[in-house]
This record gives structure tokens, C-alpha cells and sequence, in this order.
């Protein structure tokens, strides 16, 4: 694996390798940079925010997407922040029929809490190809597959349960459940 600076040869360098080789792990993280363009100051860890894509090394047919943002981003108390978030994996999740998906404050890049407390959170989570007929967690936000949700009586049933503060069913069937309007209100849930 190689972790490269990034400059414009590096980022067209990337880009070009993705058309001709089969990756299994590509992330970009950003974070503010000084004025000699390198990491600034201690706290610039705080506000990283990376974005990644994992190809599971045991069924490679499944790819996780995954972005993180350190609590100093602007997402922790902010609620119009923190609806944008949901926006984003809520129309992701749509756009590529995505069978579970998460925001969290409780849980690594590559296991979900759930997965950390019953499987030890394996790098390359053994719920991932299961996820049509096991939920891999709960969390704030959820993607929950068609088959689950049509198991739990469908969106109008989760929604008529009074648990989630939104439930949207996304066009392959799968469906979008917000716990609360905001993370903060999610804590000790």
C-alpha cells in the first residue's frame, strides 16, 4: 500500500491506475495545511475528513463505501450539517442500491458497533455479504435492506412503530431511518 502527498501528477497518477488495476482499498483524507503545504497545527487531525472504498478481500464482489469527519468538520452540533450528511447517504444510497449504509459517532471506519461487539470488528466485517438477511447495525441514520424491511412489514410499518424521526423508502426498495432530528438527541438510545 502507498500513502503518496498529494499533488496534481499523484491525484492523475491515481486515476489512471483505477481504469487498469483492481483495487482494494483507495482513501483520500484532507485536512488543512499550512502555508509550506504540510499538516499545520496538533489539531488539524480533528478536522480530517477522509473518504475511502473497500473491496472485501474474502468476497470482493462487495464494496464498502466509507467517509469519516473528525468532530472539529462542523458536523457536531449542527443540525443543518448533520442533515446534510444524511442527505448525502441518502441519495447515494439510492443512486447505487446500497444494502446498508450508517451515521454514527460510535463506530470505527470498518466494523459497525454491533459487529465490533459480537465479531471483535474484523477489518473485513463477515456481515458485508450478509447484509440482504442481517442488519450489520443501527445507528442515527440506517440503510436497511428491502428484504429486512419487507420483513419488519415495509416502510409504512417502521414508520407507524414511532421509533425513527424519518423513514423513507429509497427507490430499490431499501429504506432511510433517521432515529432523531439530530445525533446528539440519539445518545443513550
Amino acid at each position: 500500500a502507498t500513502s503518496p502527498s498529494y499533488s496534481g501528477r499523484n491525484w492523475r497518477r491515481l486515476l489512471s491506475g483505477l481504469a487498469t488495476t483492481y483495487p482494494y482499498d483507495v482513501a483520500l483524507f484532507m485536512t488543512p495545511l499550512d502555508g509550506t503545504g504540510r499538516i499545520g497545527a496538533e489539531e488539524a487531525a480533528a478536522i480530517t475528513v477522509s473518504m475511502a472504498v473497500h473491496r472485501s478481500y474474502g468476497s470482493p464482489q462487495w464494496v464498502r463505501f466509507e467517509a469519516t469527519a473528525g468532530a472539529d468538520a462542523g458536523w457536531s452540533g449542527s443540525a443543518a450539517v448533520q442533515q446534510a450528511w444524511a442527505g448525502v447517504i441518502k441519495a447515494w444510497a439510492a443512486r447505487f442500491g446500497a444494502c446498508y449504509g450508517h451515521i454514527t459517532d460510535d463506530a470505527h471506519t470498518y466494523a459497525t458497533a454491533l459487529e465490533r461487539a459480537v465479531t471483535g470488528g474484523d477489518y473485513d466485517p463477515p456481515l458485508v455479504p450478509r447484509c440482504h438477511q442481517v442488519l450489520r447495525g443501527y445507528s442515527w441514520v440506517t440503510i436497511c435492506a428491502a428484504e429486512l424491511a419487507a420483513r419488519l412489514g415495509g416502510a409504512g410499518a417502521l414508520a407507524a412503530s414511532g421509533a425513527f424521526d424519518e423513514v423513507t423508502e429509497l427507490p430499490g426498495g431499501q429504506v432511510f431511518l433517521r432515529a432523531t432530528a439530530t445525533l446528539e438527541e440519539y445518545q443513550g438510545q
